[in-house]
């Protein structure tokens, strides 16, 4: 009878044993998920400013897109870079330093 009972003791020991070391499994897994979990929600909110930034880096080129498609545009490229300018037009220009020195 003792020794039933001793056997007993030692298997209730037992499985003690291995439920404390599944609990401590499961605690030290749960808290590495917490932390991919926390690195994963920051790398997240990394990439919506990231997008927010490109939505409205978009925005602003299709804006620029259409207003390359003006006449607008075309004229103040023309006059700018080939300095063209309208029939009958007049343009007034200020004289450098250098140009009134040497009258």
């Amino acid at each position: 009878m003792r020794r039933s009972l001793k056997k007993r003791q030692n298997g209730i020991i037992v499985i003690m044993l291995a439920v404390l070391a599944l609990f401590a499994v499961l605690f030290t897994r749960s808290l590495a998920l917490r932390e991919e979990r926390a690195e994963l929600q920051r790398k997240l909110a990394d990439l919506e400013a990231e997008y927010e930034t490109e939505t409205e880096r978009t925005a602003e080129l299709e804006e620029k897109r259409a207003y390359m498609s003006t006449i607008d545009y075309i004229e103040e490229i023309a006059r700018e870079k080939l300095g063209l300018v309208f029939k009958n037009e007049v343009i007034f220009r200020e004289e450098d330093e250098d140009s009134k020195q040497d009258n």
